[in-house]
């Protein structure tokens, strides 16, 4: 079974986190997305069900994203306006965004590029502590 990556309790993880996707996508040639995107293209207004399912993995993810936010937004490391469940949807577009634009292109500079943005984007919401 391949790990999620969502198991993210710091900055270095979170850059990892990143990193496993753009690899990964390096690693099969750019020729895949993301399964459950692709999943959630595909999915017909009939499939409830699924749709169901594939709600549950984003509530999921999201929901892992966001703790780390929180962490960090209650340890002091992020401003007082950075919002947890939007940063951690933030970073589940860059990255299904960036796996979808490495497919069609098969190329991965697109998204690397994305994930730098993101980061940077991040950066700025953290609070520097006096050293």
């Amino acid at each position: 079974m391949s790990p999620t990556g969502y198991d993210v309790h710091t900055w270095k993880d979170l850059d990892g986190w990143f990193d496993q996707y753009i690899s990964f996508q390096e690693s099969v040639g750019c020729a895949r997305s993301c399964p459950i995107g692709t999943i959630g293209a595909d999915v017909t207004e009939e499939a409830e069900l699924l749709r169901g399912d594939l709600r549950l993995f984003l509530a999921w993810s999201r929901g892992r994203l966001a703790r780390f936010f929180a962490e960090r937004k209650a340890a002091g490391e992020l401003v007082p306006s950075a919002r947890p469940e939007a940063l951690a949807d933030f970073c589940i577009a860059v990255m299904q965004g960036g796996m979808l634009l490495t497919k069609m292109k098969r190329d991965s500079d697109m998204f690397e590029a994305a994930a730098a943005q993101a980061r940077a984007h991040l950066r700025s919401l953290r609070v520097r502590r006096p050293r």
